[in-house]
């Protein structure tokens, strides 16, 4: 699957391997494919449910990287805006390009299937909502968000 979101630099800057690449002087190329650390499994429609706890790395954590990025404050995610748990999401092992180049994905390279108002982990079922999250709003574990599934 290209990804138009996550250009990267073709592998040769001066010969362009697409179109992308010759009409942004080398600097973006469509051609990167990304390869996930997981197969991702046929998407099974139905309301995500909200995490019982918090994961062990849960960005809600007073002690997360997440938090500590933006100075121990914690995360604004309001109910207008689900924050969904990490656990069980694919993520990018890497981009390869047809030319044999492999660029490493870092750490935290989520990218789940997703239609309006749910992401889906690898297994195909709706991804939790974070329970800090969920917490932090003052909902219940039984909450649904407006729109659900498609």
């Amino acid at each position: 699957m290209t990804h138009d979101t996550d250009l990267l630099p073709p592998p040769d800057p001066v010969v362009p391997c697409c179109d992308t690449a010759a009409y942004s002087y080398g600097e973006q190329c469509t051609c990167w494919v990304a390869e996930y650390d997981q197969p991702q499994q046929p998407i099974m429609p139905g309301p995500p449910p909200v995490r019982r706890s918090m994961c062990r790395d849960c960005a809600y954590r007073t002690d997360s990287p997440e938090r500590a990025d933006i100075g121990g404050d914690p995360l604004d995610f309001t109910r207008a805006t689900p924050f969904y748990c990490h656990q069980g999401v694919r993520s990018v092992a890497r981009w390869r390009h047809p030319s044999g180049a492999v660029i490493e994905a870092p750490a935290g390279a989520y990218d789940p299937p997703q239609t309006p108002g749910v992401i889906y982990a690898a297994d195909g079922r709706p991804e939790p909502l974070c329970a800090g999250w969920a917490a932090s709003n003052g909902l219940p574990r039984t909450y649904e968000p407006a729109g659900g599934a498609s």
